[in-house]
């Protein structure tokens, strides 16, 4: 018999919660930590009760900061159906931030990993199209193909057409990034490069991918010519069909009404002719890459590859060996931009006479297009650059102004431009300035406007040269939605994000991954830099940077009581809410109403096997409910040694955890983590050592600790508590 909408989420957290607890390990709880540098506060995202589901990547972000979405394994608390990829958004609102699951009931016979999976949303987090493997409406694809839906701002469904699984679900790990190349900022249109032929048309293709168009008229064939027939038997694509990277390349306007194409698919390999690129606008299909060159010894056609666009899609750079202008007199790789309102061709990458570009791809512009960064193995500005080196360019306006030489194996992959071009930010192993000593990569940032260039991964007293790497964020495996851009350096180029391991600043002392921001010449933690846990990565700025996101698995804030979970937080410039302290109105039992009563001691530890504590007792006809308590004797051990064991009755599988949460005068810190797996319903054993800095307090005369230890079981709705005041001891 199918599963209902409702079983799922209870059938996936259950199957998740077990995968993730054998990656589970315990992990001490660090020193609680200082603020975010620059005037930030730190505000949790996720706030609410995951039941174990895991949150890994954000996704979407609003452009005022005030809107994310985030992607999590396994749906969350109050999602409509059981995706095992979910998605959710998180409001701010006034005193917090709210997360409401965006999804879609359906009914399978099984648990499966495609049950919805969203693939782009608008630039508000309103509208939303989406892959679905289960059949959402009345009539649409089912298996073995795959639907496309549009998802309006008051949920009403709407169906785009039919798709090859494989399309959006790419390999088979579900963590493979599920998005679009291309989407409109309203989603209004979208594109995707397909394997399979979706309409009749695209039957006579032999090999390759080809480029569909989503629209309100459904999904439409777009790589064919003026008399609809396909450009290519080996098929056509988006851009230039390199997922991962396609959406930062813009192959769809903003507006959606220009799209990039590259015939023949660059993947394909039956087919000799040369790749070129076209425009589709107004239902029309334009070559732009075609030569101007009129001089009677240009070169024969080669490909021509497509590197890019501005947002609003007004022109196109090209890379080619082929002489595309009558100046092109040589066979070296150059750049070019197109200009697609008058057709006219510009070498963006011409030199002396005499001296080929070998350009080297990625280029990064300027959202208008006059400012353009690439990489070329020529010396482009006499007295300037090494030949057959990495030499970084500026192209603004008419002008190529050197900027520096990077090393052998640099490229321009995750460097990242400011909206006007005047500030560009990028990483290199060169010792570029005296400043920079070690051989690791460091974040250099350029200033147009002055020809100034600094490195910013550098901190208090020269820190920044040990042997560890500083690095630009980048989309991560998961990557975010066509058009929305993770933002490691702001719109106005004034402030910018980086990671490393090193510590640049004395409050970094974890030696873990930490998040860092560079503002007016000064650089500050984004994140703790003392948390101790593996977890920390930049997810994502606002475009101005008034909001920072990153997930953790430290918790920053009182409220954050998980047991440890992966967290999203966002470091707000003026933010922060009050924090209510922990609850000591009831201490031990108390707190739980009548407790089942004790059972012998077990000694396996809780991590390993489930302790069964002698069956079931009777409960006087009562169904048994989680409970926690603690024994008296193992009270007075956690006094004395800053070890000890709680019990907990479990009434049904699933995964247990502890957090400790202990204060002294006003201070608040998480100071014990443990995780267990009980495989069955019955008593488990939770062993756990508090940390260092707890029991340190507990040493020092006339100190009490306040400790709340919460405890979760993933199948239960709400964690129980204990509370406990430790007195002093010597």
């Amino acid at each position: 018999m199918p599963a209902s909408p409702q079983d799922s989420p209870n059938t996936f957290r259950l199957v998740l919660c077990l995968a993730l607890a054998l990656v589970s390990s315990l992990a001490l709880a660090p020193p609680a930590a200082g603020d975010p540098a620059h005037g930030r506060a730190w505000e949790l995202v996720t706030s609410h009760d995951s039941l174990g589901v895991q949150l890994f990547s954000a996704r979407g972000w609003s452009v005022d900061g005030d809107r994310v979405a985030y992607a999590s394994l396994g749906p969350m608390p109050g999602a409509a159906s059981g995706e095992l990829v979910a998605t959710s958004v998180a409001v701010r609102g006034a005193n917090d931030w709210e997360s409401h699951p965006i999804g879609q009931p359906f009914t399978v016979a099984a648990a499966q990993a495609g049950g919805v999976l969203s693939l782009a949303a608008s630039r508000d987090l309103s509208t939303w199209i989406w892959g679905s493997a289960s059949q959402l409406l009345p009539g649409a694809p089912s298996a073995p193909m795959a639907g496309l839906y549009r998802r309006a701002p008051d949920g009403t469904l709407t169906l785009l057409g039919p798709i090859a699984p494989g399309s959006f679900f790419g390999t088979p790990s579900f963590l493979q990034a599920p998005v679009l190349p291309a989407a409109s900022d309203d989603v209004g249109h979208a594109g995707l490069n397909s394997t399979e032929p979706l309409l009749p048309a695209d039957s006579g293709r032999v090999e390759g991918r080809a480029a569909y168009e989503l629209d309100e008229s459904g999904l439409q064939f777009i790589g064919v010519n003026d008399e609809d027939q396909p450009l290519s038997t080996c098929g056509s694509v988006l851009g230039n069909g390199i997922s991962g990277v396609l959406a930062a390349l813009h192959p769809m306007s903003r507006d959606g009404s220009r799209i990039f194409l590259t015939s023949p698919d660059p993947s394909a390999s039956a087919c000799a002719e040369p790749t070129q690129v076209y425009l589709r606008e107004d239902d029309t299909t334009t070559l732009i890459s075609a030569s101007q060159c009129t001089r009677p010894d240009c070169n024969p056609p080669a490909d021509v590859n497509f590197v890019g666009a501005p947002p609003d899609g007004s022109s196109a750079f090209l890379t080619t060996t082929r002489q595309l202008t009558d100046d092109d007199v040589d066979s070296g790789t150059d750049l070019y931009r197109v200009d697609i309102s008058t057709g006219d061709l510009t070498r963006l990458s011409a030199g002396p006479a005499g001296v080929s570009a070998n350009v080297i791809a990625p280029i990064k512009a300027s959202d208008d297009g006059d400012r353009v960064y690439f990489i070329a193995g020529g010396a482009l500005v006499p007295g300037e650059g090494t030949t057959g080196g990495r030499n970084l360019y500026l192209r603004d306006g008419g002008e190529i102004h050197f900027v520096t030489t990077l090393a052998k194996t640099s490229n321009l992959n995750s460097a990242v431009v400011s909206e006007d071009g005047s500030v560009f930010l990028f990483t290199t192993t060169a010792k570029l300035l005296p400043g920079d000593v070690d051989i690791h990569s460091d974040v250099y940032r350029y200033d147009a406007a002055g020809d100034v260039l600094q490195q910013i991964s550098i901190g208090e007293n020269g820190q920044g040269n040990a042997a560890l790497a500083a690095t630009l964020p980048g989309p991560g495996e998961y990557g975010p939605f066509p058009g929305h851009n993770p933002n490691p350096l702001t719109a106005d180029g004034t402030r910018a994000f980086i990671e490393t391991e090193e510590a640049l600043v004395a409050g970094d002392t974890n030696e873990e991954h930490d998040v860092y921001e560079w503002w007016a010449g000064s650089i500050g933690l984004v994140s703790s830099g003392t948390g101790s846990e593996n977890g920390v990565a930049f997810a994502g700025a606002s475009a101005n940077g008034g909001n920072a996101f990153f997930t953790t698995r430290e918790s920053l804030l009182p409220r954050d009581d998980d047991g440890g979970e992966v967290d999203l937080y966002v470091a707000r410039i003026g933010g922060g809410f009050p924090e209510a302290d922990p609850p000591t109105s009831c201490v031990g039992e108390e707190c739980q109403g009548p407790l089942p009563p004790a059972e012998p001691e077990r000694t396996a530890p809780a991590t390993a096997t489930l302790a069964p504590l002698g069956g079931n007792p009777s409960t006087g006809g009562k169904e048994r409910r989680f409970a926690v308590w603690i024994d008296p004797r193992d009270r007075r051990e956690l006094a004395e040694t800053g070890r000890a064991r709680i019990h907990v009755w479990v009434p049904s599988p699933g995964r247990v955890s502890l957090v400790g949460i202990a204060g002294v005068g006003d201070r608040r810190a998480v100071v014990a983590r443990e995780t267990a797996v009980a495989s069955r319903e019955g008593g488990i054993v939770l062993r756990f050592r508090l940390s260092p800095a707890a029991r340190r307090a507990l040493r020092e005369r006339e100190q009490v600790l306040l400790l709340r230890l919460i405890v979760r079981h993933s199948q239960s709705p709400h964690p129980r508590t204990l509370v406990l005041r430790l007195g002093a001891t010597r």
